[in-house]
C-alpha cells in the first residue's frame, strides 16, 4: 500500500501548475499589453527650457502627489534622464529632449485608457496649458520608432 503522505506533494504540486502557468501569463500580459498616451511641452517663446521643465514638473508632481501616485524607477532604466510616479497599475514619467518637455502615461493591462487614466490625462493637459497655453501643449502619440512624438493634436 503506497503511503498516502508521500503521493500528497505530488499532487499538491500538479495543481500548482495550472497556477504557476496563469502567473506566467499574467507577467507576459502584463509587459506586453499597455496603453501609452504623451503629452509634449514647447517652451514659451522667450522661455529657457529648463525653467519650462521645473514649472511642467512641479505641476505634474502636485497632481500626482494629490492622487496618491508614488515615486518609481523602472528596473530598465540605466540613465537618469527621466522621472517616474506609479500608482497601481499607471505610471507617469516625464523627461526633457533637447527641445521640449515630454510626460508619457501608461497603463498596464489595457488596450485603451481606463476612465481613472483617462480623467488623469486630461487634468494634465487642462492644468499645463493653464500655466503653458494651449499652443505650447499638445497630446501626443509615439511612432514605432519611440524617439519621436508624432500625431500631436492641440
Amino acid at each position: 500500500m503506497l503511503n498516502p503522505m508521500l503521493s500528497r506533494p505530488r499532487e499538491l504540486a500538479q495543481g500548482k501548475r495550472p497556477l504557476l502557468a496563469l502567473l506566467a501569463l499574467l507577467v507576459v500580459l502584463a509587459c506586453v499589453l499597455f496603453t501609452n498616451t504623451f503629452i509634449a511641452i514647447t517652451p514659451r517663446p522667450g522661455a529657457r527650457l529648463e525653467t519650462e521643465r521645473d514649472t511642467a514638473f512641479a505641476i505634474v508632481e502636485r497632481i500626482l502627489a494629490k492622487r496618491a501616485f508614488g515615486p518609481w524607477v523602472p528596473v530598465e532604466e540605466e540613465q537618469r534622464t527621466s522621472s517616474c510616479f506609479m500608482k497601481d497599475h499607471i505610471v507617469v514619467c516625464g523627461e526633457m529632449t533637447t527641445t521640449e518637455v515630454h510626460f508619457a502615461l501608461t497603463e498596464s493591462f489595457a488596450n485603451s485608457l481606463s476612465l481613472a487614466a483617462d480623467t488623469l490625462r486630461r487634468e494634465l493637459l487642462d492644468s499645463l496649458r493653464v500655466t503653458f497655453g494651449s499652443q505650447q501643449v499638445k497630446g501626443c502619440e509615439r511612432r514605432d520608432d519611440k524617439k519621436v512624438l508624432s500625431r500631436c493634436s492641440k
